[in-house]
């Protein structure tokens, strides 16, 4: 939990190359755009995702991009025993959803690195209603809590001598997803709690610590993305 609150204060004070609700577009064009898309638009895509992850965190370039290239590399393998099994063909599909949707988890990352401030603030700017900002950043705030919870439910059950496996979903579910649903009630309370304290449900005027605006590489990135959709729609009419 401490290392949480220290990642949270990281993201107050850092400062961003794009308006979060740049991003967001972005993670909603491409999941639409997906579905239409081609070999070399989904990999104009997964450039496009791939770039903004690395802008927005700073992160080692060589983990994502060595994850993406495996991930690519064992489509291949995976197809040739899909022809051959109907159990392969079930994960090859899985497997195929799961890279398709690289691009959009990969925004989905870069929009988790900014602060819950400064969405509510970028959403307040443009006009958004209250209960939309207060969810949205809520939702991107508590992904990163939700994996620190499962590896805490994990260590939990490992402790107690107890084991999951996708061999046994029934008793994987029962350990698993029942003590998370627990941990998030506990975490629902808190949360209500919080916006209560902070004055969020008062009808008045909101402030916000930091103004979020667009900027000029945020117009140049949705009009590139309005471009290049505009394009896929154009070529499938």
């Amino acid at each position: 939990m401490d290392e949480l609150v220290k990642n949270e204060e990281l993201k107050a004070k850092r400062i961003h190359f794009f308006n979060p609700l740049t991003i967001l577009f972005m993670m909603i064009g491409i999941s639409i755009m997906l579905i239409f898309a081609n070999q070399v638009q989904y990999y104009i895509f997964l450039i496009i995702g791939f770039v903004t992850y690395i802008i927005t965190t700073k992160e080692n370039i060589i983990k994502p991009l060595s994850l993406i290239i495996v991930v690519n590399c064992l489509l291949y393998p995976l197809h040739a025993l899909a022809l051959n099994s109907i159990w392969a063909g079930s994960i090859f599909l899985m497997f195929l959803i799961f890279v398709k949707l690289i691009p959009v988890f990969l925004l989905v990352k870069a929009l988790m690195d900014y602060s819950p401030s400064e969405l509510t603030s970028s959403f307040r700017r443009v006009g958004i209603h209250e209960n939309i900002s207060i969810t949205v950043a809520i939702f991107f705030r508590y992904l990163p809590e939700f994996k620190h919870q499962i590896q805490e439910v994990k260590q939990g059950a490992k402790i107690r001598g107890l084991s999951m496996s996708p061999f046994h979903i029934k008793r994987s579910f029962e350990q698993l997803v029942v003590p998370l649903i627990y941990k998030g009630l506990q975490i629902s309370d808190t949360v209500t709690c919080s916006i209560i304290t902070k004055g969020v449900e008062y009808p008045t005027q909101k402030t916000n610590y930091r103004d979020i605006c667009f900027l000029a590489q945020d117009y140049i990135c949705i009009s590139i993305m309005l471009i290049i959709m505009g394009g896929i729609v154009w070529t499938k009419l």
